[in-house]
């Protein structure tokens, strides 16, 4: 039995482009899987645990490939059936920022998970049960809501994501009434500052969690953005400070926070009452190590297809933590970086570059001698080779053309 279960939508976004474009002005539509559990379960194995994905996609090729690439990941996929009366899912995202995205979705088979599809031994075998409030928009309410109660009657814990999509819902009251019912019973809530305002009528996060945990959640997670999280279980509370990193594109960073929380819980040997500040702090600071080679943490939906071989980003796509044997790896280091955009496969892409990968690598194994690498490089800026030894190091890094 998997020890981690998510249910709710798999389905595809197409990204509109070029990057920063309104739906509307859209000259292409870059696909790429997504839907906030089935991010949430790959994030999960790719961290190294065992991961089930409850829902239902269309009989078609996409739904096909969504099921296919689950699997990949090391997702069971017993439980996640095509269904011939229904397309699968797709959804329109413009990113005009990188911290504003607008979505329309195009429901389809997602909406088609129904009470009699569950099997309530499977969900109860698990140690954690995840699911978000865009289930409950629409036909698969009662499905989620009855796991959600069978999972909590077995002793598993459930954690739920409000992810609100206003437009998913027939307005603010609709969506505040499903998430609430949700919330009670959760034993763990994950919010932004938008949903802890919708759902509790404040901005303040002492006050706003008070009142999510009076609900009957036991654990309140709220993400901040550039600023954090925050939690509060009643007994401690506090925030943990987020990464320094360029903001590239936030789309899919909450499903990687939940996937990196839970993961940690299931990990260590806590209960929710044991946990105290440090146990918070730890989980979220420490440096992320794969758990496998051939898994990495996700940082986004659209770091699933990640290529083996190849340090392509697509527009407004940020990379996944990598390891210097990861690198070499991925990488020929006996080749140049090449200025020419075309040339992606094989080598980082800096313009005007053309320093051997494996030359920095040395600079930096030999104690940090950026500056003296620079010295003897002078082609290369400073801001070129800290993104590089970034890669080096398994820090978040935007390998752009």
């Amino acid at each position: 039995m998997p020890d981690v279960i998510s249910l709710g939508e798999a389905l595809f976004d197409l990204f509109a482009g070029p990057a920063g474009t309104s739906l509307g002005a859209a000259r292409t539509f870059t696909p790429a899987p997504g839907g906030a559990p089935a991010n949430v379960a790959v994030g999960l194995a790719r961290l190294g645990i065992d991961t089930g994905f409850v829902g239902r996609v269309g009989d078609d090729s996409l739904g096909g490939r969504l099921v296919d690439l689950l699997r990949e990941e090391g997702v069971d996929t017993a439980h996640c059936l095509p269904v011939a009366c229904g397309q699968t899912t797709i959804a329109l995202v413009a990113t005009s920022s990188p911290v504003d995205q607008d979505f329309v979705l195009f429901r389809g088979a997602d909406t088609l998970l129904r009470p009699e599809d569950l099997d309530r031994a499977y969900l109860a075998g698990a140690r954690v049960f995840t699911y978000g409030s865009v289930t409950l928009s629409a036909g698969a309410r009662d499905a989620a809501l009855q796991a959600a109660c069978w999972a909590r009657e077995a002793g598993v814990l459930v954690a739920f994501d409000a992810n609100y999509r206003p437009g998913v819902w027939p307005g603010e009251e609709a969506a505040r009434d499903a998430i609430v019912e949700a919330l009670r019973c959760a034993d763990i809530a994950k919010l932004n500052e938008v949903e802890l305002r919708l759902l509790s009528g404040t901005d303040d996060l002492r006050a706003g969690c008070r009142r999510i945990l009076d609900l009957g959640v036991r654990l309140c997670l709220i993400t901040l953005g550039a600023g954090g999280a925050w939690f509060d279980d009643g007994r401690v509370s506090g925030a943990v400070p987020g990464f320094d990193v360029e903001v590239v594109d936030t789309t899919g960073c909450g499903d990687a926070f939940l996937a990196a929380f839970l993961a940690g819980l299931v990990a260590e040997p806590h209960t929710l009452d044991e946990l105290d500040r440090g146990a918070f702090s730890g989980w979220w600071r420490r440096p992320t190590r794969p758990a496998r080679s051939t898994r990495r943490a996700m940082e986004r939906s659209r770091a699933w297809p990640l290529p083996p071989k190849s340090t392509r980003c697509w527009p407004a796509e940020i990379s996944v933590r990598y390891t210097h044997a990861e690198v070499s790896s991925m990488l020929d280091v006996s080749r140049v970086a090449h200025s020419d955009p075309k040339i992606l496969s094989g080598t980082p892409v800096f313009t005007g570059t053309r320093v051997p990968v494996r030359i920095l690598f040395e600079f930096l194994a030999a104690g940090d001698k950026l500056d003296e690498f620079l010295d003897a490089y002078p082609s290369v800026s400073r801001a070129q080779a800290v993104s590089l030894s970034h890669i080096g190091r398994g820090e978040l890094v935007r390998v752009v053309p």
